[in-house]
């Protein structure tokens, strides 16, 4: 039996506000449940394979004597159950219960199939997406528009209402977060010390961690320190390029445990393979570029150095040049003697 279960049709006489529960917790005697056979729980209040917590809530907030879950199973997986609530205790005919559980195989199947269409849509559209982030990302060579265009399109494969990129510098052992979504607000965080959060811990691991729920538990089981704001699902990835890890991309949910499954897991880390490639190019790039420009003022300075035919000029050329190579508003040189 799965953990959660999401309600998808539901007709009753019970007021909408009473009634409307769409995602709950499977109850804990659920798993005596058989796949072919219907459960018939004749006496609610008596019966001793319901817990309290289920025993309360079909008691008091639906009325109920009597009810009855029928399973939804295909190949002998469970896909969902039909749950029928009585306000009477009820009979049920073994020829009424054939039936039913012959109706039931047959929407689990119709179920599935369903199920089965709509994930290999959504598997084509991550697909997609993800193509089209490659082909977005080899044509952009600044580290800021990479990971704008990383964002942009992890928003189109989850949910990524609060989602940030960290770089990591091993030198200075500094974290930076130069992009930082947090709900509408997108800005830099700056960087800090590599301490013992959650992001330093994917950077020291090298691998992705996933915390559908019960978030802060698990960071204190991980010996992580809660840095920031407390999440209720969290996801983190580590970019790395060979065995050298240079980031991490995460998203978290602050109000929804389980907004993120191992499936968001592999996409984000098919997202951080992309990223990392494409980050470590245009930080080349860009060091290539600014080098390439250090060297080409050297050579100018150089060459109007040596036109100068007497000592102030050459200083005043060297103090115009390295003016503009520095982008200052005034530079002095200054000669010195030996006394």
């Amino acid at each position: 039996m799965p953990e959660w279960a999401d309600v998808l049709a539901r007709w009753t006489r019970i007021p909408p506000e009473v009634a409307d529960s769409r995602h709950f917790t499977s109850p804990a005697w659920a798993a005596t449940l058989q796949p072919d056979a219907p459960a018939i729980i004749t006496d609610i209040e008596s019966d001793p394979r319901i817990d309290e917590r289920t025993r309360t809530l079909f008691t008091q907030r639906f009325q109920a004597r009597c009810t009855i879950f029928v399973p939804l199973v295909v190949g002998g997986q469970w896909i969902g159950y039909i749950n029928g609530i009585y306000s009477e205790p009820t009979e049920f005919p073994e020829a009424e219960l054939r039936f039913l559980m012959s109706l039931s195989g047959q929407a689990a199947v119709a179920v599935q199939n369903i199920r089965l269409l709509e994930q290999a849509q959504a598997h084509a559209e991550e697909l997609s997406v993800l193509n089209e982030m490659g082909r977005a990302l080899t044509t952009v060579l600044d580290v800021d528009a990479v990971i704008e265009n990383i964002y942009r399109h992890t928003s189109r494969l989850m949910d990524a209402t609060n989602f940030y990129v960290a770089l990591y510098d091993p030198q200075q052992d500094l974290v930076s977060f130069p992009f930082y979504a947090e709900g509408e607000q997108i800005r830099q965080a700056g960087s800090r010390r590599a301490g013992n959060g959650l992001t330093e811990y994917v950077l020291r691991t090298r691998e992705p961690l996933l915390l559908e729920e019960n978030v802060s538990a698990q960071v204190e089981q991980l010996g992580c320190d809660q840095i920031g704001r407390e999440a209720q699902s969290w996801l983190g990835v580590p970019m790395t390029i060979g065995e050298r890890v240079i980031g991490v991309i995460a998203v978290q949910s602050y109000t929804t445990p389980r907004t993120y499954n191992e499936h968001h897991r592999d996409l984000l880390s098919a997202v951080a393979g992309q990223a990392a490639i494409a980050i470590e190019n245009a930080r080349l790039f860009q060091e290539t570029r600014a080098r390439a420009e250090r060297e080409h003022i050297i050579r100018e300075i150089t060459d109007q150095m040596q036109r100068a035919t007497d000592v102030e000029t050459l200083m005043r050329i060297t103090a115009e040049e390295l003016n503009r190579a520095l982008g200052g508003s005034r530079t002095y040189v200054h000669l010195g003697s030996e006394l």
